[in-house]
């Protein structure tokens, strides 16, 4: 009789498996049927507090989200707590007529209809000054001084610092759909920063039927739940009956209770015995009348399935141990089952056409690359000599004090320093900045173009490093091509703007010259014609593109914007960057 070890995976898994799965069907039965009704109340009971834990999880999980937005709402000096303070300075007589008053109205109307809808549940908005004036997003409760009276009764030091959650109002027709013609209040404090002064009210309206949804869609048929405030008064409840009365019995039904101490509310759970015991006495039945026929097929099918799969599973092992003996990838044969490890040979096989797509792949990207590294190269104009030749004439200029030929020359060095500089593909923005500048310069002291530049850079974008030689093609192209010299009363205009926004870097470039139409964007930005030389270095925008594709792949764009006769506005994003400081 041969050893274990000294079986094949198909003996291995049959010797181990058969006499454990016998073992375990007939332990686990005999277990199950003795246990189950030792443990049925110890079951019921966490059945009962596993609803309950769940409709607290998902309710604190919403009082949480719920008090993040109303402690955003209300200590919003600038859209609520100022407004408010004017408004309750403001006489009550005056107010209608007065600009101060609808001023700090439409302030607060804005603010608060945007923050509607950020929540599914929330339902409405609504802000209540001290002296009685409430905005709303729209018209929610039937009656408003009811909400007023409600709030004047409320613990003004709670209030203050945290939320508190009102009892149900009834709603007049709104154009809101709701399932439900209640809403659930919750308020916060709006507070004098300074004096510690309670100018008004915050207030989110909650969707009642939320609390359905809740707390009482998912238990089992049957089962009752009910939601009271801190005084005993019901805030929700699927049944008319009353908890714990005649017509409930503690042998029929399950109990459990819970308090949320940040609301003052009392969860309250009932669940039928019988409802949750049903399927264990079914399920102890079944079991002693079909154990041993089922232990008997399951033996005999698992042993066929066993020899099914270790004769599949040798076949791909046999397969990988070629490819790893001979190092040539070959695809394994497909067959018609549909299971897991018909999965593995079909993914298998895909590996191997994306193993052989990605080596072409990273072939071109390397020739495309390579390619641009010539470009970059073939860009440069005779390095030190022309340099230094500038250097020389400025100096000579300023020597003979010809002021006019000193910038063009400053201007020209820069502009040459920074397309000699290709060991690095990456730049400041603030250096890429200094090399448009230059060209700017070179342009307008060239006499042929006559335009105004507003530059508009945000101070922290100065050191995020960006790809080299994208900003100045198209400053190029807006300059040459977008600016009409016919029109004589027209001020050209090209603006660069550059800002983070959703910590995400935005450079643009707009001109408000002749525009371009959608074959000529097109055209533009066709990678086909990326060869094509244009511009003073070489580079055109389709180059612009093609390297910024290659560098950042998805993690940045360039977006071209026009239209005829009025602007064109090209975009850059990078969705990641990178800040040195000091770095030049």
């Amino acid at each position: 009789m041969k050893r274990y070890k000294d079986h094949n995976l198909k003996g291995k898994m049959l010797f181990v498996l058969i006499p454990v799965l016998l073992g375990a069907f007939l332990l686990a039965s005999v277990s199950w049927y003795i246990t189950a009704r030792k443990n049925a109340d110890y079951y019921l009971d966490n059945i009962t507090n596993a609803y309950m834990n769940d409709a607290r999880s998902n309710f604190d999980f919403i009082l949480t989200d719920t008090f993040h937005m109303i402690t955003l709402i209300s200590l919003n000096e600038k859209s609520i707590v100022e407004p408010i303070a004017e408004i309750n300075s403001i006489p009550n007589d005056s107010r209608v007529l007065d600009m101060e008053y609808l001023t700090n109205y439409r302030a607060i109307k804005q603010f608060i209809t945007t923050m509607n809808g950020y929540k599914y549940y929330i339902v409405g908005i609504g802000i209540a000054s001290a002296n009685g004036y409430v905005y709303q997003t729209s018209s929610i409760l039937k009656d408003l001084k009811d909400l007023l009276k409600v709030l004047d009764s409320t613990d003004k030091t709670k209030i203050k610092t945290s939320m508190v959650m009102l009892d149900p109002m009834q709603i007049e027709g709104s154009w809101i759909k709701l399932k439900s013609d209640y809403v659930i209040p919750a308020v916060r404090g709006i507070i004098d920063p300074e004096t510690n002064e309670l100018l008004g009210y915050t207030i989110l309206y909650f969707d009642y039927s939320l609390l359905e949804t809740m707390f009482s869609d998912n238990l089992p048929e049957g089962s009752f739940f009910q939601v009271t405030n801190k005084e005993g008064k019901e805030i929700f409840s699927n049944t008319e009956k009353p908890f714990l009365s005649s017509s409930f019995s503690k042998k029929e039904y399950r109990y459990s209770s819970l308090t949320l101490k940040d609301v003052d509310w009392t969860l309250k759970i009932a669940i039928p015995n019988t409802i949750v015991m049903r399927n264990i006495n079914e399920s102890i039945l079944v079991t002693v009348l079909i154990l041993i026929p089922i232990i008997v097929v399951l033996s005999i099918i698992l042993i066929l399935i066993i020899t099914s799969f270790s004769n599949r599973i040798e076949k791909i092992s046999n397969t990988m141990k070629s490819v790893g003996e001979t190092k040539q990838i070959r695809k394994m044969i497909e067959g018609t089952n549909n299971d897991e490890l018909e999965t593995i040979v079909h993914s298998y096989n895909e590996m191997t056409d994306e193993i052989n797509d990605l080596m072409e792949q990273i072939k071109v990207e390397e020739s495309l690359k390579a390619e641009q590294r010539i470009r970059l190269l073939q860009a440069q104009i005779n390095p030190h000599f022309i340099s230094n030749t500038l250097n020389t004439i400025s100096w000579m200029a300023k020597k003979q004090k010809a002021n006019n030929i000193v910038p063009l020359t400053d201007s020209m060095n820069i502009l040459l320093r920074s397309l000699l500089k290709i060991d690095n593909q990456f730049i400041s923005l603030s250096d890429e900045i200094k090399a448009v500048e230059s060209y700017i310069n070179i342009m307008l002291l060239s006499g042929n173009y006559d335009f105004d530049v507003n530059w508009n850079i945000q101070e922290n974008t100065g050191d995020i490093q960006i790809l080299r030689f994208i900003l100045q093609p198209i400053v190029e192209n807006a300059i040459l091509h977008g600016f009409i010299n016919d029109d004589l009363l027209k001020m050209n205009t090209l603006t660069i703007n550059s800002y983070l926004l959703d910590d995400k870097l935005l450079i643009e470039v707009i001109d408000n010259g002749k525009g371009l139409n959608k074959c000529e964007i097109d055209d533009l930005l066709r990678v086909k014609d990326a060869k094509k030389v244009t511009g003073i270095n070489g580079i055109g925008c389709a180059n612009v593109k093609e390297r910024m594709e290659l560098v950042y792949g998805e993690t940045a764009s360039i977006v071209i914007e026009s239209e005829l006769g009025k602007y064109t506005k090209v975009t850059y994003r990078f969705d990641h960057y990178k800040v040195i400081k000091g770095a030049r």
